[in-house]
């Protein structure tokens, strides 16, 4: 299979490298800058964090840790530790401003594919990745969510396979 991405041929000569920062910056957004610069001096196409609402992804009793589940409570504290402000990651889209999409953006045209390509690749896997307790906690996030955004979900990664196919440029 062959698409464009911007300028470059995927599956043609070369890979599209995409640099996983994730958390790594460790909270430190100057260290995430410097993570951007140096995996696109190495060559990487474009990079990727660990961003997320914590509210979103665990339970009120969780973040007030005043439930019975230590492991998530200890999980927060280090996330909240190395979580970067919503005014950094704005920031730092704004580096990252020659990037077509919009990261905030969850769903559209306009969305960040790693939003909702996400939540897709886990719901077609379900079956598969479920019963693995660290991602257990992800199934519960995606069944609050309404059905009308499970099908949006759906529908926009349908749309970008079949442009991908068709060979559009995404």
């Amino acid at each position: 299979m062959r698409f464009k991405i911007e300028d470059y041929n995927i599956g043609s000569k070369r890979t599209f490298v995409i640099a996983e920062i994730g958390n790594n910056h460790n909270g430190d957004f100057d260290r995430a800058i410097l993570m951007i610069d140096k995996a696109i001096e190495i060559g990487a196409d474009c990079v990727k964090f660990q961003m997320r609402n914590l509210k979103e992804v665990y339970r009120s009793k969780s973040l007030n840790k005043s439930g019975e589940d230590l492991g998530t409570e200890y999980i927060i504290d280090l996330l909240e530790k190395f979580e970067l402000s919503v005014d950094q990651q704005k920031k730092m889209s704004n580096y990252c401003k020659n990037c077509n999409y919009k990261v905030t953006n969850k769903n559209g045209p306009d969305a960040c594919p790693f939003n909702y390509l996400y939540w897709d690749f886990l719901a077609r896997n379900r079956e598969k990745l479920q019963p693995n307790h660290r991602i257990g906690m992800m199934y519960k996030t995606y069944d609050r969510m309404d059905s009308d955004k499970q099908k949006t979900i759906h529908d926009d990664s349908v749309k970008l396979f079949r442009d991908i196919k068709n060979g559009a440029i995404v």
